[in-house]
């Protein structure tokens, strides 16, 4: 089954794309931790009880874009073309020494975004979802997984700055 159709192809149902950028809190409702006892492995679970005001209080962030410096957007570039972001690969060192970049902190920064993934030690590359980029008319470039949200983020930001002149 297809991970992003599952639900519809098992359920035959169609979920709407979300209208906003609002990105709501996931709230903690279980635990579990690996444990063995008398020889057998399991987990040890726990339930976390929230009342309906502490479900309702979760705090709801507005989604955004991954911003790249433009120097690191021309090693995001480069990676792209090789195949990922390589700690030992003399042609992206020599670039990044060129632009004052750090291949392990842009490596590090795209995985916590997750847009690339670690691979073998010393290597990250693409999560295997197209990555789209986008320049905005203000010169700064970003980055993200999400095609849909990346073009209301900037209808959003672009249209509310264009109305305050």
């Amino acid at each position: 089954m297809d991970y992003f159709n599952g639900a519809r192809s098992q359920f035959n149902a169609l979920f709407p794309v979300d209208d906003n950028l609002q990105v709501e809190s996931i709230a903690r409702l279980l635990t579990g931790t690996p444990d063995v006892k008398d020889g057998v492995r399991g987990w040890r679970l726990r339930a976390i009880e929230l009342n309906k005001d502490q479900l309702a209080d979760r705090p709801v962030e507005e989604w955004s874009p991954i911003e790249m410096a433009p120097n690191e957007m021309i090693l995001f570039e480069m990676a792209m073309r090789r195949g990922g972001l390589k700690t030992d690969d003399d042609l992206l060192l020599e670039a990044a020494a060129k632009h004052d970049v750090s291949i392990t902190d842009l490596a590090a920064r795209l995985v916590e975004d997750r847009i690339f993934s670690c691979r073998p030690e010393g290597y990250a590359s693409s999560i295997g979802l197209p990555i789209h980029q986008a320049i905005t008319p203000d010169g700064r470039h970003w980055l993200s997984t999400n095609s849909d949200l990346l073009s209301l983020w900037i209808r959003e930001k672009y249209r509310r700055s264009d109305e305050n002149g």
